[in-house]
């Protein structure tokens, strides 16, 4: 925008310096107009310069003639004769003008001042475009035509360096007018760009003056309300979980998420006794103790790419497969286990070091079929995922013992050979015609 301005500017200054330098044509042509009938006129006051009895005034004539070539006159008067019908009455000659005429006229002075007003009077001295002559009765005056060509070009020369200047200077100004502009409404270009790419905590400068200063504050104050919603969702972000948020935030119509079933991998975590520690030591402090020892379990899961799909007091369960499918669910769930163990053992040790409470995890994995969606109504609606592989899994991580990690069959399939693990009791379900089999990690 910078350049288009500028560049609209200069054509405009352009414009101006081409009317003035038509402007300036014409005022040379003028120039040299008036010169010639200046020429005319000093013409007709020598001829009229003549003493009692008819005679010219021959002195006042050479004093003209004389000083024709000083840097202060510009009459360019050459020479002026009075010619009878018998020759030269009187004549007189600038020679220092004369010669300045040219090489011919130069040589023509070496012969002699009376020879070259001979040649004059008898019309044999090639004026051409040197020499305008004016006859003014017997008088005849010679003047000097390539003054005015000098005259004339330096006043188109003067005239075309203050347009050169005039030129320059405009398209600075058209420059620095349009950096005036543009800088402000450049600058709240880049701050909105950034606002756009989501820097929406970066205060739009809104000092600008006119219409950009009133835009850009216009603009600050929707931002900030932007600013305001993305962290009142920033501050719902752990309410949710950060996968459910950006489904939630990349459907047109969220409460309208149909559900949808897949194979996906299930992780259970349980801490036995933890939901009963109210009433040994006070809800407050059985809250505080959770959730020292889920921060620890959270992280493992979340660094993995699980979701958090369901959150109590003593149990946790994680999901890896919803809202969105992932690759090699069952390794990336194994991996967050042993996280969570390792992260445990470590928070146990803090607790056994300030006498708190150590707990050891039971963590069940199940991989099979589940059914994620929205669960609830128009007025209270959470995302949760449902199905064969919860039910099992929860069912796992009841048969496990503290400080145990026990898989079904098809979880360890897909990581026989990466993890150790030997099989263990099955788990056995009502529901089922045969048990499920179960492996211990090691």
């Amino acid at each position: 925008m910078n350049t288009r301005i500028a560049w609209l500017g200069s054509v405009l200054v352009t414009l101006v310096c081409g009317a003035a330098l038509a402007l300036l044509q014409q005022s040379t042509a003028a120039l040299e107009q008036e010169m010639l009938r200046a020429d005319d006129a000093l013409a007709r006051v020598l001829g009229g310069l003549r003493r009692r009895g008819g005679e010219l005034e021959c002195n006042a004539i050479r004093a003209f003639v004389e000083h024709s070539d000083r840097p202060d006159v510009s009459l360019g008067l050459v020479y002026a004769l009075e010619i009878g019908s018998d020759g030269i009455i009187n004549g007189e000659i600038n020679p220092r003008l004369f010669a300045s005429l040219g090489p011919g006229f130069k040589r023509l002075m070496l012969e002699g001042r009376e020879d070259v007003l001979r040649r004059l009077a008898g019309g044999k001295v090639d004026r051409s475009d040197r020499i305008r002559e004016l006859g003014v009765g017997r008088l005849r005056l010679g003047f000097d035509l390539a003054r005015i060509d000098r005259v004339v070009q330096e006043t188109s020369q003067l005239g075309l360096l203050l347009l050169a200047a005039l030129w320059i200077g405009g398209v600075l100004l058209a420059l620095l007018v349009s950096r005036m502009i543009t800088r402000p409404l450049g600058r709240l270009v880049q701050q909105t760009t950034a606002v756009a790419g989501g820097e929406v905590h970066q205060a739009l400068d809104s000092t600008a003056r006119g219409d950009v200063g009133r835009l850009a504050r216009a603009f600050d104050q929707l931002r900030q309300n932007v600013a305001s919603q993305v962290d009142a969702r920033e501050q719902l972000r752990p309410y949710l979980g950060q996968m459910v948020v950006e489904r939630i935030l990349s459907e047109p119509n969220p409460l309208e998420i149909a559900a949808e079933e897949r194979a996906v991998t299930v992780m259970v975590v349980g801490f036995r006794g933890l939901s009963s520690l109210g009433q040994s030591m006070g809800s407050t402090d059985a809250l505080r103790m959770a959730n020292e020892y889920l921060a620890p379990v959270i992280d493992a899961i979340v660094d993995r790419g699980g979701m958090v799909s369901h959150l109590a007091l003593g149990r946790l369960v994680a999901v890896w497969g919803f809202p969105q499918p992932v690759k090699e669910p069952e390794r990336s769930a194994i991996k967050a286990a042993l996280a969570v163990q390792a992260g445990v053992r470590q928070e146990g040790r803090r607790q056994a070091a300030i006498g708190g409470l150590v707990l050891d995890p039971c963590i069940g994995i199940s991989s099979g079929r589940s059914t994620g969606g929205n669960l609830g109504s128009l007025r209270r609606v959470v995302y949760t995922v449902t199905g064969g592989a919860v039910e099992v899994g929860c069912l796992i991580e009841r048969q496990c013992q503290p400080g145990e990690i026990l898989v079904n069959e098809a979880a360890f399939d897909k990581v026989r050979g990466v993890v150790n693990g030997r099989p263990c009791a099955p788990l056995m379900i009502e529901e089922m015609e045969e048990a499920v089999p179960l492996y211990r990690l090691e």
